[in-house]
C-alpha cells in the first residue's frame, strides 16, 4: 500500500492515519458481504482500503463518542443495557459508498448519497457552520475496519436519504444519514437481529427514537 493515501484524504498524516504494515492486508480487504449490491460506486473508494455499505448506529446526537446508540467511541454496550428494547433499537444502517477521489470545492454537491460537507478539526461543529462549509468529500465509508463517523458510524439526526447533506468536522462530531441507492429508504438491521425497510418519509420522532438505546420512547408499529 502506498502510505501517501491517508484514511480521510488530504495532505498524509502521521499514524494512526497511515495503516501499520502488520494490518495492511486486512484493512485492504474487500469482503463482498460488506458491500450493497444496489450501490453502483467503484471499489476500493481508497487505495488500500476495504469500504463497507453497512454502518453501526451511534444514535441521536451529533458526538459519537457520547453516542446514545449502541455503537459510539469506546462502547461496551451488552443487550441488558438497550433498556428501549432489542426490536426498538436500531444497530446498523446503509450507507452508500463515496466516488472517491479528492476534495472539491463547490456550493453544491454532485449527490448527497455519495459526497458530504467537510468542516475542519478547529471549527466548531453547527448548522451554521455546515451550511458555509468549504471541501466536499468524496471518501465515505471508505474503510469498514475504522470506527469514525465518515467510516463505520452514522446517526439519525437526519432522515433516511435527506436532502440535507451531511456534515462532519474531521471525524467527529457530524450528522450523518442512512443513504441507500434503494427506492425510497433504507434497510435497518435491529438489535433483535431483524430487519426492516425504512421509507424515508418516517416520522422523525420514530426515526430519533429507533435510535437510542434508552430514551424509554413509546414506538408504535407504523413504521
Amino acid at each position: 500500500m502506498d502510505l501517501s493515501v491517508p484514511l480521510f484524504g488530504g495532505p498524509l498524516s502521521n499514524p494512526p492515519y497511515s495503516v501499520f504494515p502488520q494490518n495492511r492486508a486486512a484493512v485492504a480487504a474487500i469482503v463482498p458481504t460488506f458491500l450493497c449490491p444496489s450501490d453502483p460506486a467503484n471499489v476500493p473508494v481508497v487505495p488500500g482500503r476495504g469500504p463497507s455499505n453497512y454502518v453501526a448506529c451511534a444514535g441521536s446526537v451529533p458526538d459519537a463518542t457520547m453516542g446514545d446508540g449502541i455503537f459510539y467511541a469506546n462502547s461496551k454496550v451488552k443487550p441488558t443495557d438497550v433498556r428501549d428494547g432489542l426490536s426498538n433499537t436500531a444497530a446498523f444502517s446503509e450507507s452508500s459508498l463515496g466516488p472517491g477521489g479528492g476534495d472539491v470545492i463547490s456550493a453544491t454537491a454532485p449527490d448527497y448519497r455519495t459526497w458530504y460537507r467537510m468542516l475542519g478539526i478547529a471549527d466548531t461543529f453547527s448548522d451554521t457552520a455546515c451550511s458555509m462549509a468549504g471541501p466536499w468529500r468524496a471518501t465515505r465509508n471508505s474503510t469498514w475496519a475504522d470506527g469514525a463517523l465518515p467510516t463505520g458510524l452514522y446517526n439519525h439526526i437526519l432522515l433516511p436519504n435527506s436532502s440535507v447533506p451531511d456534515c462532519i468536522r474531521h471525524s467527529n462530531p457530524g450528522r450523518k444519514a442512512a443513504r441507500s441507492f434503494h427506492a425510497n429508504g433504507v434497510n435497518v438491521l435491529l438489535a433483535d437481529g431483524s430487519v426492516r425497510f425504512v421509507t424515508n418519509s418516517v416520522s422523525p420522532f420514530t426515526w430519533l427514537a429507533v435510535a437510542t438505546r434508552a430514551g424509554g420512547e413509546v414506538i408504535g408499529n407504523d413504521w
